[in-house]
């Protein structure tokens, strides 16, 4: 079922107003003459009395407070009322006044009062009798049994509370202790103790082990550029190694040397590889000194130069050793950092995939002891409220003696008012339930699928099918002309249909066709409503004209044309036939197959209006030959289920594109429409505005 919104509470009550107007009249005079002639000339005296109420309820608050209620902690007098009209009052009451208790008394004196409240927390109770003493003992006898109930029912409330919570705090803390079991069973099988510090750690791991990786990569780098050079230029040994100065950096220089100094000016701020190497390179350096010195003394071929050079090659063979070593061991920890890494990963990844249990149950502890701790705070409070009531609720105006009789016919009037408007509504909303009509356009497209194509007023004072003098006609007919050529061009055809008689197809195909005057396209209008040919009629077709009259014996579809065309403006010529014609075969004939081809042809629009189809399905054979399919529907009358076969008898006849035009339009269904009397701000506004709003 629909869910009733207030927009449409009030447009049913717009659209049946009549009949609410009228039945509210109806009943207000029947009740209002009941309500007179029941209450006779018996004096009436009214008595009250008032109650001052300091709090309705703590039960609300209390359970609130731990989660359990969500009512909102203020005043609630409208409860109070109701609970001085109960059974359980009542009784107290009718103790006090000392009458006997029975049912007949109960309904007796809940009949003889009235209970009402005011904001600043008064309670008001109201007796009406024909004795005054009997309706001034009513309402002192009723507020004082509410007194005196509400102090029971305090303390009802407060044991009740009591005891829900020492039994929920029971609950709760068994639920506690399950809850911290299956995180420590969780956390043992898993291993996921704190995931937020765990994935910490091994993303600062991953971290260490990528700056290591980078680090030994630029140490690989440096050493294969070395072997790449010694590989290229064997011969030139002693030049090449001099390019492992590339390789260090001040702190791998041993210190207490003498040419630390000179060793620490060439290598600076260049990488470090390896200190043993560092050695080799000191003594590289030294035998180089010493072997200029010779050379300044002796060639190279003296035995002396010779050892020198020896030497030199056994230190080069020994750094070329120790650094395929180390090239070795930083491969192998470049390995073993990227296995790490992987398994850094793999371990964030399966404690991610743990993460949301972990968190349910640890958050589930969480609420749990929030909850606990709420509880034994509140059992504290209730036991110190146990003892603190102290007017809760008191007699704050006993009722005094009356001493007029009162007039009930304020009161009557305003209740048949009352009757009677809410006979009126009920009345409305069975109405709509029963009614199958669209109630606004906006329920057109949701319900059949189609959205409409033009939207047509409902005119006033349209007295003939041929309007050409209504400026508001004009109009309307100019907006459908235009929307049909934006979506088909200038040459299509279409065909108007409705799903019953009365819908307007005649009245907008006919003015339609009037519309093109002056376009200088040229229109076909085609009568193929055969029972009840009204626009061939209307317009004074000629016996002679008759267009399956002429088919039935030309088969020319030329001269069918030439013989049934009637030019009823200039550029519009109407095809149809004034002499009810009741056989449709003709209309599947291959005979007006070929006619309704060539008319195509040659004219730039034709416009066809046919039976209604749910009553006459003459045309459901030749639907398709047209490029569009109008369906006429009369808003105010034909129902949602009606339109819907009829869409669905047209798609299976082979129709090929179907649009609606919903005619009679007014603010009843369209109440965000400018309508004014004989003035129509047209569908464009409705449309634009509506596509501005979405």
């Amino acid at each position: 079922m629909e869910e009733l919104t207030l927009r449409d509470f009030l447009n049913s009550l717009y659209k049946w107003r009549k009949y609410v107007v009228l039945l509210s009249l109806i009943m207000f005079c029947i009740i209002f003459g009941l309500q007179q002639l029941s209450g006779g000339k018996e004096k009436i005296y009214k008595a009250t009395a008032s109650c001052r109420v300091s709090q309705t309820s703590y039960i609300p608050v209390i359970l609130r407070d731990i989660g359990i209620d969500i009512k909102p902690i203020k005043f609630n007098l409208e409860e109070e009322v109701i609970k001085v009209k109960s059974e359980e009052n009542l009784k107290e009451a009718l103790a006090i006044l000392g009458w006997q208790e029975s049912e007949q008394n109960i309904k007796k004196l809940r009949e003889m009062i009235e209970v009402s409240s005011e904001r600043n927390g008064i309670i008001n109770i109201s007796a009406y009798s024909s004795s005054p003493y009997e309706a001034q003992a009513v309402a002192n006898a009723v507020a004082e049994a509410y007194v005196r109930n509400s102090k029971k029912w305090f303390h009802q409330s407060i044991e009740s509370a009591l005891n829900f919570l020492k039994e929920s705090s029971e609950e709760i803390s068994q639920k506690l202790k399950d809850s911290y079991s299956k995180l420590s069973e969780f956390s043992e099988n898993t291993g996921v103790i704190d995931p937020d510090l765990q994935i910490k750690e091994e993303i600062n791991r991953i971290k260490d082990l990528q700056t290591k990786i980078y680090e030994n990569q630029l140490k690989i780098s440096a050493i294969e550029r070395f072997f790449e050079d010694i590989s290229k230029n064997k011969q030139k040994t002693s030049e090449t190694l001099k390019n492992l100065e590339s390789l260090f950096i001040q702190d791998s220089i041993p210190e207490g040397k003498e040419m630390v100094e000179k060793v620490k000016s060439k290598a600076a701020n260049l990488l470090s590889i390896d200190k043993s190497i560092s050695s080799y390179y000191l003594k590289y350096l030294e035998l180089e000194d010493k072997r200029k010195e010779l050379l300044s003394k002796y060639s190279e071929s003296h035995p002396k130069v010779k050892e020198i050079d020896r030497e030199i090659e056994d230190i080069f063979s020994n750094i070329v050793y120790n650094l395929k070593v180390l090239l070795a061991e930083l491969r192998s920890q470049n390995q073993r950092a990227t296995r790490e890494i992987e398994e850094a990963r793999k371990n964030i990844a399966y404690i991610s995939k743990n993460i949301s249990e972990y968190l349910y149950i640890s958050n589930n502890i969480d609420l749990l002891n929030k909850i606990f701790e709420n509880y034994y705070n509140n059992l504290a409070e209730l036991k110190m409220t146990m003892g603190m009531w102290s007017y809760f609720s008191e007699v704050y105006k006993r009722a005094s003696l009356p001493q007029n009789p009162v007039s009930r016919l304020k009161v009557n009037l305003i209740l048949s008012l009352i009757a009677s408007f809410v006979a009126g509504i009920v009345v409305a909303l069975i109405l709509e339930s029963i009614d199958m009509r669209f109630k606004n356009v906006d329920e057109i497209q949701s319900y059949v699928k189609l959205s409409p194509i033009a939207f047509v007023p409902k005119f006033e004072k349209i007295s003939s099918y041929i309007s050409e003098d209504n400026p508001f006609v004009l109009e309307s007919m100019r907006g459908i002309r235009v929307a049909l050529q934006i979506r088909n061009g200038k040459r299509f055809s279409v065909l108007f249909t409705s799903s019953t008689d009365n819908e307007g197809k005649t009245f907008i195909s006919l003015n339609l066709a009037l519309s093109f005057q002056g376009t200088g396209l040229k229109v076909a209008l085609l009568d193929l409503n055969l029972s009840h040919p009204v626009m061939s009629e209307t317009v004074g077709l000629p016996e002679e004209k008759s267009l399956f009259d002429i088919i039935a014996v030309e088969q020319e579809p030329s001269r069918v044309i030439e013989k049934a065309g009637f030019e009823f403006r200039e550029n519009i010529f109407v095809f149809g036939s004034r002499s009810g014609f009741f056989s449709p075969d003709i209309l599947s004939s291959p005979a007006f197959e070929n006619f309704l081809k060539e008319l195509s042809e040659r004219f730039d629009v034709v416009i066809a209006d046919s039976s209604p189809v749910l009553i006459l399905p003459d045309v459901l054979p030749i639907v398709g030959k047209f490029d569009m399919v109008l369906i006429v529907f009369d808003i105010t009358s034909t129902g949602r289920k009606t339109l819907k076969h009829l869409i669905e008898t047209l798609k299976g006849a082979g129709a090929k594109d179907i649009k609606l035009v919903v005619n009679k339009l007014s603010r009843e269904f369209a109440p965000e429409l400018p309508i004014a009397k004989n003035n129509y701000y047209y569908y464009y506004y409705y449309r634009n505005n509506r596509k501005e709003k979405s």
